[in-house]
């Protein structure tokens, strides 16, 4: 047998696959980044068997320049391609930072670039010699450093497809990462195994190229077998399948024919499968009507919001999408529904703390104030109360932050079951409360002045057998002198509660313009 031939079985016969395989792959799909990537990969082992080809049937002499410029080069990009590949295929390259994808995947490109600038090989042996047929390198320190990197490179691959494979639920997708791992850890056997050792005179040099070939059969199997990187007519099934969302097939009497896992997942689906049963008790009526509308008018809903139940009685809020398909030429509703509890409840937490103390759960100054406008509107009399504690440092200092957060917990607990129906307290900021009242006569504005210190007084904070008494100073204003402005009322509470402070505290005070009168 001539060398020509054992070339042409042993480089050109995988370069001719290769490029079979990556011209298909662009063919089904250039404008996907995945099929692309995939091709390119292909294509740079088809260079490497492309350079072995040319190698040997050119001069050794030729050989270390060969393997510089030409095979070195092609086996650089090879990991950052495929690297690239993983991570778009995977969605990983959504938390990346935008600065490092997808340059960081070719960071390879250096080496090259030295190799051209310095005219030297950085990467691979320089000396070779002949055994039969074959030209084989000269392992050196450079070659069995680039080959531990890519040998490490390998592992973490695999690695990552592992533990893809362990945290996929969707069984489609779980078959996918398992085929990928289980060719991955073949591939790094046949790298390290046929990378550090040359078998002289039986194998061809650069042996572990081959396992190029075994990755891409891989690719080949998981587009085949599993659906991966198919076609449009088929991907169908994989994106319904794969989908987070929930997807029904819903026909016109409302019952269920097809449901994909998230779905499953999301209703505990069982025998019954009607869609009215999975609808909260409250929103059925509605939902009945507007699925009955859907249907007769057949239009689409969009962002329909409404409210899930379970076979476990658990509820959810969820937006409903919908559109229509036909099969066996009657019209059946295509449902999309996106669980959307988290983000309800999230937001409904966050319309609560706009307007409330995280701590006490008492309306925060912005409510205070809002609520106030809304009073001096409306009613005909309002006061405002100034509730500043007396020694609540010295409780943080003695105690400690939580014992503080706990007795704040309690005054705000004092504060609701005194102002409460005509009344609100809110807290503004550390130790110190606002609270206003609508009122006919000013005695009633006395009376909860004196009620607060009353409330104190009866309930000392009480914690792990420590027994804290609770005192305030309280400065007190109202409407009764013609001022409707909050933020008057405000200014003079504070100064009928800063002379209390500057007296014996543990009192109230009434701001007036004529007489402020103190009453304990």
């Amino acid at each position: 047998m001539t060398p020509v031939i054992i070339y042409t079985f042993a480089y050109l016969f995988p370069s001719f696959l290769l490029f079979y395989l990556a011209v298909t792959i662009l063919v089904r799909n250039i404008k996907r980044t995945e099929h692309v990537l995939l091709a390119v990969y292909m294509f740079l082992y088809l260079g490497l068997f492309m350079g072995e080809f040319v190698r040997h049937l050119s001069p050794m002499e030729n050989s270390p320049a060969i393997v510089a410029y030409w095979f070195g080069n092609f086996g650089i990009l090879i990991p950052g391609v495929f690297i690239h590949f993983f991570a778009k295929f995977s969605g990983f390259y959504k938390k990346m930072p935008r600065f490092l994808y997808p340059w960081i995947f070719y960071i390879g490109v250096i080496p090259i670039i030295l190799t051209f600038t310095t005219q030297s090989n950085v990467i691979n042996s320089q000396e070779f010699n002949q055994v039969g047929y074959w030209i084989y390198p000269v392992f050196n320190a450079n070659y069995l450093i680039t080959m531990s990197v890519a040998s490490f490179f390998g592992a973490l691959v695999a690695i990552a497809l592992y533990f893809s494979w362990r945290k996929q639920k969707q069984p489609e997708k779980k078959r996918i990462y398992f085929t990928l791992f289980i060719f991955s850890v073949i591939c790094i056997i046949w790298v390290v195994v046929f990378g550090f050792i040359q078998l002289r005179g039986i194998l061809p040099p650069y042996s572990y190229i081959y396992s190029g070939i075994i990755w891409v059969v891989a690719m080949v199997y998981a587009i085949s077998k599993m659906e991966f990187l198919e076609t449009y007519g088929t991907r169908f099934k994989t994106l319904y399948e794969m989908n987070p969302l929930a997807i029904l097939v819903v026909d016109e009497r409302g019952k269920i024919s097809s449901a994909n896992p998230a779905a499953t997942n999301l209703l505990q689906l069982e025998n019954n499968r009607v869609l009215h049963e999975y609808i909260a008790e409250k929103r059925r009526m509605e939902w009945d009507e507007v699925f009955a509308t859907m249907y007769t008018t057949l239009t689409n809903l969009k962002n329909y919001e409404t409210k899930l139940v379970n076979r476990q009685g658990e509820e959810r809020y969820v937006l409903v999408d919908s559109d229509f398909v036909r099969i066996d030429l009657l019209p059946h509703a295509l449902i999309i529904i996106q669980d959307v509890d988290e983000r309800y409840e999230a937001e409904k937490t966050i319309r609560f703390l706009a307007y409330h103390d995280p701590l006490t759960q008492l309306p925060n100054r912005r409510a205070f104030y809002e609520r106030m406008e809304k009073q001096l509107q409306t009613a005909e009399h309002v006061a405002i109360f100034i509730i500043d504690l007396d020694g609540f440092k010295s409780v943080n200092d003695t105690y400690g932050h939580h014992i503080g957060d706990e007795f704040l917990k309690h005054v705000a607990w004092i504060l609701t079951s005194v102002f409460n129906g005509d009344s609100e307290a809110a807290r503004v900021g550390g130790d110190e409360f606002y609270a206003w009242q609508t009122f006919q006569t000013f005695d009633e504005v006395e009376e909860r002045g004196l009620g607060v210190l009353r409330a104190m007084k009866e309930h000392p904070f009480n914690e792990d057998a420590m027994l804290i008494d609770v005192k305030a100073s309280v400065g007190i204003s109202s409407t009764l002198m013609g001022n409707r402005k909050t933020e008057q009322l405000i200014y003079e509470a504070d100064v009928a509660m800063y002379d209390i402070k500057k007296k014996d505290k543990n009192s109230y005070k009434v701001y007036t313009p004529k007489r402020p009168v103190n009453s304990k």
